[in-house]
């Protein structure tokens, strides 16, 4: 059981959600329904619908958007706009009594918005992180920014979250202070009743590397190195199949250059299909930047694919740079294989490595499949989340 809880958020909360939506979606529908009142203001996002729990929206008018031409003069127009609007819903959150504020922001808007309504009702709250993304260039506006604002937060805040250690190491450092109630919180993933088949049977088809999921900057440099790679091992005469389970957007912004390299194109797997599919194939990526300008967000991002790929039964890639946190969490628990350095000879040599070893790989992903459902089954999860959440009362 959890305090009856007002979630704050702008991820989006909706069947195909991905990413940081997945993740909350995920751990939302741990709980009672009539436990939860969730505000989003994500676009697309259907209002009342029942998913487990309340959902109600606070779309930005489409008018909005004309002002990003401004954003050199104004900053961020959506957190200009929180301050600007009265707070939403006032009615149904009168009747649903909240005893606790759950802040979840991804943006500037959000941020705002959750900054009022804490004020407004005069209750605790916790802050749940799951991306460091207040140092944006683009996230300030006049008067403030998200730097400032998420410290505020931070320190007023009774509780925190966050999906690693390093993301949590930030957020103290951020606010000159720590909680006496703080947690890590990752994705919870849905046990199966038996044994993934995967895991008893190696594949002897054609080599094939998958990845699901968004391609935004953070992952973008990671997966296009290999994607070369997989494509001069083709040239050499070496079978190796590359496909991206993504959405049509996310194709097309590169479309030409997958196709150049041989990437097929999955789509975007529903997810209830998700775990299923990936199992037809014998390695897993998972990809985090090695820019510099994406260093903050790969140090401590852990990613929402994470326990989903453990979950599968299929051998992990982590190519990224040794200090993203995604790295960092299959490395400690010794259950994936890395491309740290990306030069194209290293990640050419790595995936080498992984054909050469398909069959002995089976122990890794043997391995994280029972740390998953041990550490990241829905229950686990939403027990060390509950945890603070009631603390977070009990503290008031």
């Amino acid at each position: 059981m959890i305090p009856r809880t007002l979630v704050i958020t702008d991820v989006d909360l909706r069947d195909d959600s991905r990413g940081a939506g997945r993740t909350l979606l995920n751990l939302l529908h741990q709980f009672p329904a009539d436990r939860i009142v969730a505000i989003t203001t994500a676009d697309f996002q259907k209002p009342d619908r029942e998913m487990g729990f309340t959902l109600l929206d606070v779309p930005y008018p489409r008018w909005l958007h004309k002002l990003e031409r401004l954003r050199p003069v104004l900053g961020d127009p959506h957190a200009l706009w929180q301050y600007a609007v009265t707070v939403p819903h006032a009615a149904r959150i009168r009747t649903f009594a909240p005893e606790l504020i759950l802040l979840v922001p991804s943006g500037s808007g959000a941020l705002v918005l959750g900054m009022r309504v804490a004020r407004a009702l005069k209750l605790p709250f916790v802050c749940y992180v799951m991306d460091d993304w207040f140092d944006s260039p683009s996230a300030h506006w006049l008067g403030d920014s998200a730097a400032a604002v998420g410290a505020r937060l931070l320190r007023g805040a009774a509780g925190w979250l966050a999906v690693s250690d390093a993301l949590l190491e930030s957020m103290a450092m951020r606010a000159g202070t720590r909680p006496a109630h703080s947690a890590v919180v990752h994705n919870p993933v849905p046990i199966p009743t038996h044994w993934p088949p995967a895991l008893d049977a190696p594949r002897t088809s054609p080599f094939s590397i998958a990845y699901a999921g968004s391609l935004f900057p953070m992952h973008m440099d990671a997966v296009m190195a290999v994607a070369e790679s997989a494509a001069r091992l083709r040239t050499s005469g070496t079978p190796v199949r590359f496909i991206l389970y993504t959405d049509h957007e996310f194709w097309g912004n590169n479309a030409a250059t997958w196709t150049a390299l041989g990437v097929e194109n999955g789509g975007l797997l529903p997810y209830e299909q998700l775990h299923e599919r990936l199992q037809e194939h014998d390695l897993l990526l998972v990809a985090s930047s090695f820019r510099a300008d994406q260093a903050q967000i790969s140090r401590a991002s852990l990613q929402t694919k994470v326990t989903d790929y453990m979950l599968t039964g299929r051998p992990i890639l982590a190519c990224g740079p040794a200090y993203a946190a995604s790295n960092q969490f299959l490395r400690q628990h010794a259950c994936a294989l890395f491309a740290e350095d990306p030069a194209p000879d290293a990640i050419d040599a790595a995936l080498h490595t992984a054909i050469a070893n398909r069959v002995a790989n089976a122990g890794l992903a043997r391995r994280a499949f029972e740390i998953v459902v041990r550490d990241h089954s829905g229950p686990a999860v939403a027990e060390r989340m509950a945890e603070v959440l009631r603390a977070a009362i009990t503290a008031r």
